[in-house]
């Protein structure tokens, strides 16, 4: 019975990572300005 609770926590963890990700994807999603940023840091600077 062990075995089978630490799996059910295994997958509700993978649940919990996978919300995680969804809600990054969401938040990435709702803002499109954002990636327009990345140019005005370090590697930006490289490029100059």
């Amino acid at each position: 019975s062990r075995q089978v609770s630490a799996t059910a926590q295994q997958i509700a963890d993978a649940a919990g990572n996978l919300a995680d990700l969804a809600g990054d994807l969401e938040t990435t999603a709702a803002t499109p300005a954002t990636p327009a940023t990345p140019a005005t840091t370090g590697e930006g600077d490289v490029l100059r």
